[in-house]
């Protein structure tokens, strides 16, 4: 009884004054089944999620200042995983997958301490597995 009906080009309901662009268009991005608009959309709904992060002065430059540091961190877990697979060594890890999001706080900010105690740590245990950090 259900369904879906095959869809037809009705040239009742098109527009005619598109039928016109029809040949170069398939020429340059080939037939309609060869692209999607899902690529772009899906960029559009990346933006549109750090709308919240961003207040209404300037959006476009702090729009642009998340997707840079997004960028950058997507760098930095890159070229750890890469580090990690050359040498067999495992980076420090700790697990955020519980973690809370950060408040927006102003960059004169030395540090932010949690509201939740989900993902507590115990400085001494963390410091002795990671003895031979160089960084310490």
């Amino acid at each position: 009884a259900g369904g879906k009906k095959p869809k037809t080009l009705n040239l009742l309901t098109y527009k005619f004054h598109t039928l016109g662009d029809y040949v170069s268009t398939i020429r340059w991005f080939g037939t309609t089944d060869s692209y999607s608009r899902q690529t772009p959309e899906l960029g559009h709904h990346t933006s549109k999620a750090s709308c919240p992060h961003a207040s209404k002065n300037n959006p476009t430059k702090q729009l642009t200042s998340i997707e840079c540091r997004q960028s950058n961190l997507h760098h930095i877990v890159d070229a750890r995983k890469e580090a990690e697979t050359s040498t067999g060594h495992r980076m420090h890890h700790l697990d955020l997958s519980e973690s809370e999001p950060m408040s927006n706080m102003s960059t004169d900010t030395h540090h932010h301490v949690a509201a939740s105690q989900k993902n507590p740590v115990h400085i001494g245990t963390w410091i002795r597995k990671n003895d031979n950090d160089p960084a310490l």
